[in-house]
């Protein structure tokens, strides 16, 4: 009489050792088991914080109540009071793309009628999206800045002899 597929399974299961070949082969199949843990962990201020200085030009000035990131000056990223939500501001595509895949931990940031970035609820989100939106404010920014465009302020000066 041969043993039940179920029955060999069972035996082969308590039997099997994986080897270093194995576990190595396991890695390269199936690379995400890896690194799942990793791209699972939530995200802390300080890892922001580390992220972004990292990036050249970037800077951490106060913006009103809050904080903020800069790059020559002009603001891709904003920390609310309390160190637990993260404004990102990114292009149109980026944020409603975002905002699509990770509603679990993001949330349009609204100001008047506008949509202007992304919240993200630093406890709920996952560290490895929360650093490259980050990553993608800044580049969006930096982009803006470096084609000559110019953001408007209400502070500056007018040449003599313009009209108001």
């Amino acid at each position: 009489m041969t043993p039940t597929t179920s029955a060999m399974s069972s035996q082969f299961k308590n039997t099997f050792q994986p080897t270093a070949s194995t576990r190595r082969l396991n890695s390269i199949v199936r690379p995400h088991e890896k690194h799942a843990e990793v791209l699972a962990m939530p995200v802390k201020l300080e890892d922001v914080r580390k992220v972004a200085l990292a990036l050249p030009d970037t800077t951490e000035e106060p913006h009103h109540h809050f904080g903020s990131f800069r790059v020559r000056g002009k603001i891709f990223v904003t920390i609310p009071p309390g160190d637990e939500l993260l404004h990102i501001f990114l292009p149109d595509e980026k944020r409603e793309l975002a905002l699509a895949l990770y509603p679990e931990f993001l949330e349009p940031v609204v100001w008047g009628t506008k949509v202007l970035g992304v919240r993200a609820q630093l406890p709920a989100a996952k560290k490895a999206t929360v650093l490259q939106l980050v990553k993608q404010a800044y580049e969006y920014k930096s982009a803006q800045l470096g084609s000559g465009r110019r953001v408007a302020s209400k502070n500056r000066a007018r040449p003599r002899g313009s009209a108001a």
